[in-house]
């Protein structure tokens, strides 16, 4: 596919760490075609819509970002500006905790961002989760992942602990800790 190759070359040269990667993530997207069908077949898809995307991502904007989403666990949440996204070391924090959780275990997600521990952990166990998180920014994609996912998760917006009653068995976090600035979309992801 010669428009792919274009993608990935341009890609390379503009710094990414996965070029291929990016440029078939991004038409799969598109074509909302699997990998293997953008070799096996010639899927349509809108030319210009797809070389934005793939100057967008030069511009090292995340992949996730242009794209919403973001496999985490086996499950797909949405993400945008302002949501981190989801990473896949990450999931170890889902994995431990679903080792140490007692039957009918009530699990708070502090600082839940896109609620891909909590909600993830809720899946796979069946418990009771709270996210709590107090970003008016993350409160939409947080909403959509919920509903979408585990629609018997409760939301709650504090900082920290202000506004969250009750005994938790599990809390989990993984809070934005990297200055804003120090990020500079630079990353790769």
């Amino acid at each position: 596919m010669h428009k792919l190759q274009k993608a990935v070359n341009y890609l390379r040269e503009k710094g990414s760490d996965s070029p291929q990667l990016d440029a078939e993530v991004l038409l799969m997207h598109l074509t909302s075609c699997e990998r293997y069908e953008l070799y096996t077949k010639e899927p349509e898809y809108d030319r210009k819509a797809y070389w934005e995307l793939v100057q967008k991502r030069a511009k090292v904007l995340p992949v996730a970002y242009l794209t919403g989403e973001k496999e985490f666990y086996g499950y797909l949440f949405k993400v945008g500006p302002g949501v981190l996204i989801p990473r896949p070391d990450s999931e170890a924090v889902v994995e431990q905790a679903l080792r140490s959780l007692p039957q009918s275990a009530k699990v708070l997600d502090l600082c839940a961002g896109s609620g891909c521990l909590g909600l993830s952990i809720g899946l796979e166990s069946g418990c009771k989760v709270t996210l709590v998180d107090d970003d008016p920014g993350v409160f939409k994609y947080l909403t959509k992942n919920r509903d979408e996912l585990y629609p018997k998760a409760k939301i709650i917006k504090s900082d920290l602990f202000e506004n969250v009653e009750g005994k938790f068995d599990l809390i989990v976090s993984n809070p934005p800790y990297i200055e804003r600035s120090s990020t500079g979309l630079r990353s790769i992801s």
